[in-house]
């Protein structure tokens, strides 16, 4: 669906069968709606401006009021490292160009994790993760190394 959304197409052919129907129901049900409340905005495929376009491209799932939302919908139950660091990429290509939408910039507080198959949600505080130091230095990092051809070996 995503490449649908981006590809701008007006054209789009869902196989519909009962299987996939009732799959996407029961994902529907397990939402703990009382999680995905906004109290300001709420900002889907978020990107963040020139952090985004530095490395050739990156959107999270969701961005509610302060916290950043990754949806997964594998059968996995932990979240793993690169989920973590993923979300973490995100917040450091947000302290260099924002977010992209958001009426006011705010800074991005915490990070959360939807698992869609099983119905469970977790949020962090991005400073109980890394400290903003370290952020900055990330955030630094990928404007010095990314987009260069030798960036995937440091």
């Amino acid at each position: 669906m995503d490449h649908f959304v981006r590809s701008h197409s007006d054209t789009i052919c869902l196989v519909q069968s009962e299987s996939a129907q009732s799959e996407l129901a029961a994902l529907y049900d397990a939402i703990p709606t009382r999680y995905f409340v906004a109290r300001r905005e709420c900002l889907l495929n978020p990107t963040f401006g020139s952090g985004s376009t530095l490395v050739g491209g990156a959107d999270a799932d969701m961005l509610l009021d302060q916290t950043l939302i990754e949806i997964k919908v594998t059968t996995a139950r932990q979240v793993t490292a690169p989920v973590f660091q993923q979300l973490i990429a995100y917040v450091a290509l947000a302290e260099i160009g924002g977010v992209d939408r958001q009426p006011e910039t705010q800074p991005i507080e915490s990070i959360g994790v939807y698992s869609a198959r099983h119905g469970c949600y977790h949020a962090w505080h991005v400073e109980d993760i890394v400290p903003h130091h370290d952020l900055v230095q990330l955030a630094s990092w990928f404007l010095i190394h990314a987009g260069t051809p030798d960036a995937e070996s440091r």
